[in-house]
């Protein structure tokens, strides 16, 4: 089965042990492709920030930078869950306000963490930041089920993913992804 969002989302497949390559793996949300989507697809760079996301597509040779929805080359790393979906970048920031409790800001800072590791972090946070057998959730009343920081981030990845798609017209079938922040307990 590939690792999707909602799949992320519904199961915790990370434990505190496994290491920053597979959790990235995650992240990516990793898609089965066939060889023939592998030589049409693109190649991309994202920057996953604490605060903002950027991503670029590979342009004969040169880094393009991906604009989102908004014509904007930074996402904000914000992600709601709200009864009709999931918001992610400007769109979440927008009505954090008004959605506290379901809007996910800063999930990266929580990657691979024990609540023990996060507990000032978490008392800054306006959405209620718990803890499993494997690590850090966020109780989001408008999910399913408790959110693991490595779901969060691949809704985040899955939008960028959506936007440099839709910019060159194919699908995504290689990348790098740049994480930078210590990601072990």
């Amino acid at each position: 089965m590939p690792i999707t969002a909602e799949t992320a989302r519904l199961k915790r497949p990370l434990s505190a042990s496994m290491g920053v390559a597979r959790a990235l793996l995650l992240l990516a949300s990793v898609r089965v492709r066939s060889c023939a989507a592998m030589r049409l697809g693109c190649t991309v760079g994202i920057d996953l920030g604490t605060t903002n996301s950027a991503i670029a597509v590979l342009r004969e040779g040169k880094p393009l930078m991906v604009p989102n929805r908004h014509g904007e080359t930074t996402t904000p790393s914000v992600v709601a869950y709200t009864g009709d979906g999931v918001l992610v970048g400007q769109d979440a920031l927008d009505q954090a306000a008004a959605n506290p409790k379901n809007t996910i800001i800063g999930a990266k800072r929580f990657i691979g963490k024990q609540l023990s590791g996060v507990r000032v972090d978490a008392a800054r946070a306006a959405f209620d930041v718990g803890e499993d057998e494997c690590g850090v959730v966020f109780n989001c009343p408008a999910a399913p089920a408790p959110l693991a920081p490595e779901a969060v981030g691949a809704e985040l990845l899955l939008e960028l993913l959506r936007d440099a798609e839709r910019l060159v017209g194919q699908p995504v079938a290689r990348g790098v992804v740049t994480v930078p922040r210590v990601l072990h307990p």
